[in-house]
């Protein structure tokens, strides 16, 4: 179709394969050959990353290697990891523990789940110091006075695309009562959603 790239596209959103569910039943649920269901699998480093700097308000800062000591090392405030081209030359702790892609091996990034993941999910920078940071959206939302109900709204909509069920927003909303600080309550309803399944794989 003379690299009909539109066409290419239509193609393959419309196939059976494309548009297969997640959802396993009892007769598929090890299958792992037969495309019976789709698989989900961990979003790549970057992807996850640039997912918690949107759903936080809060951007990654990502430092030059080679030109730090020259003060002219720092990719600019705001840059998404997906945008720098040479990843390798830029400082990440989160790149570096999820998978930094490398171009010159195949296949380009290790994608097994290791205890470093673990560690950095429960005490790592780029979780835990963007869930109540000056600027970032939830502590915005608090401090402007949002009720429990638009700000697990908000958070269901950036993490999930997606509005909670009522059974998900009232016990959400008896977590947050029971909680005795507020604020830590909205941190760790911030740290369950981004480290959540249906947050951090492609499903």
């Amino acid at each position: 179709n003379d690299y009909n790239l539109k066409r290419l596209f239509r193609l393959i959103v419309r196939s059976r394969a494309y548009q297969l569910s997640s959802a396993s039943n009892k007769t598929n649920r090890a299958d792992r050959l037969n495309s019976s269901h789709a698989l989900s699998r961990p979003l790549d480093a970057e992807i996850l990353l640039d997912a918690i700097c949107d759903v936080t308000g809060v951007p990654e800062v990502y430092d030059n290697w080679l030109h730090k000591k020259q003060g002219k090392g720092m990719a600019p405030r705001g840059s998404r990891a997906v945008q720098l081209k040479e990843t390798d030359l830029y400082y990440s702790s989160f790149l570096d523990i999820y998978g930094r892609p490398n171009r010159f091996s195949v296949p380009e990034r290790e994608g097994k789940v290791n205890l470093s993941q673990a560690l950095h999910l429960l005490v790592g920078s780029s979780y835990n110091e963007k869930l109540w940071a000056e600027g970032g959206r939830i502590f915005e939302m608090f401090r402007q006075g949002a009720s429990s109900e638009e700000i697990i709204h908000y958070l269901y909509l950036a993490a999930f695309s997606r509005f909670p069920t009522s059974g998900e927003l009232e016990g959400l909303e008896k977590l947050i009562v029971q909680t005795p600080s507020r604020e830590q309550a909205l941190r760790d309803l911030q740290w369950a959603i981004l480290s959540s399944r249906e947050f951090a794989e492609n499903h």
